[in-house]
C-alpha cells in the first residue's frame, strides 16, 4: 500500500509539474504578444499619418493571428482540423498553407493532397522505423507558426523602406520589438516539447 501511495503521488507530482511548465509557456506566449502591439504604439506614438495607422494596425494584426494559429497548432490532436482555418485569417492566406501543407488540407477532392497522403502510407510501409501518419500530420502541423513567426519578423521591419514611418526604428528599438518576437517563439517550442514528451510512469523507473 505504502509503495502504491509513492507511485500515485509521483505520478500526480509529474504531471501537475507539466501542468505549471505548460501554464508557464503558455502566459510567456499572451505577455510578448501583448508587449509587442504596446511597444510599437508607444514607439509610433508620434506617427499619426495613414502609412503609421497602417503598420499598427499590420503588426497587431499579425500579432493576433500568430497567437491563434499557435494556440490551434498545439490543439490539432483534439481537433483533427487545420491550424489556419481560423476567422482571423484571410481566405487568400489559408489557401497558401494549404499549399504549403498539403497533408493538412481538409478538402477531400485536393489531388495534392491525396498524392501526399499515399506517398506518406508508401513510406511508412516500407519502414518499420517510419513515423505513423498521425505523428507526421501532428508535426506538420505545428509548423505554421513557424511561418508566421517570419512574416511578423518582416512586418516589424517594413518601415526600413521609408514609406510608412516619417522616423524609422533605430537599431535597438528594431531588436527590443524582435526580442518579444523571440520570446514568443522560445516559449512556442517550449510547449511543443511539453506536449510531445511521453509523461514518465514510475512503475517502470523503479524496474530500472
Amino acid at each position: 500500500a505504502i509503495i502504491a501511495a509513492f507511485l500515485l503521488v509521483s505520478r500526480n507530482k509529474i504531471v501537475l509539474n507539466r501542468f505549471w511548465e505548460a501554464r508557464a509557456h503558455l502566459g510567456t506566449c499572451f505577455r510578448s504578444c501583448q508587449e509587442l502591439v504596446s511597444l510599437v504604439a508607444v514607439l509610433t506614438i508620434g506617427e499619426t499619418g495613414a502609412g503609421a495607422k497602417s503598420y499598427r494596425l499590420n503588426v497587431s494584426h499579425r500579432t493576433i493571428l500568430l497567437l491563434r494559429v499557435a494556440m490551434a497548432s498545439l490543439e490539432y490532436k483534439n481537433t483533427n482540423r487545420a491550424p489556419w482555418r481560423v476567422p482571423e485569417m484571410p481566405r487568400e492566406e489559408q489557401i497558401e498553407f494549404e499549399e504549403l501543407f498539403p497533408s493538412l488540407s481538409e478538402n477531400d477532392h485536393d489531388a495534392g493532397a491525396k498524392a501526399v497522403r499515399r506517398r506518406l502510407r508508401r513510406t511508412m510501409a516500407n519502414n518499420k522505423w517510419a513515423q505513423t501518419e498521425e505523428q507526421v500530420l501532428s508535426y506538420d502541423a505545428l509548423r505554421p507558426p513557424l511561418v508566421l513567426g517570419y512574416q511578423l519578423r518582416e512586418t516589424i521591419l517594413f518601415p526600413r523602406n521609408g514609406t510608412s514611418l516619417v522616423r524609422p526604428f533605430k537599431i535597438p528599438e528594431e531588436l527590443r520589438l524582435l526580442d518579444q518576437v523571440n520570446a514568443f517563439m522560445k516559449a512556442y517550442h517550449s510547449l511543443i516539447k511539453v506536449i510531445s514528451s511521453p509523461v514518465p510512469f514510475p512503475w517502470i523507473q523503479m524496474a530500472r
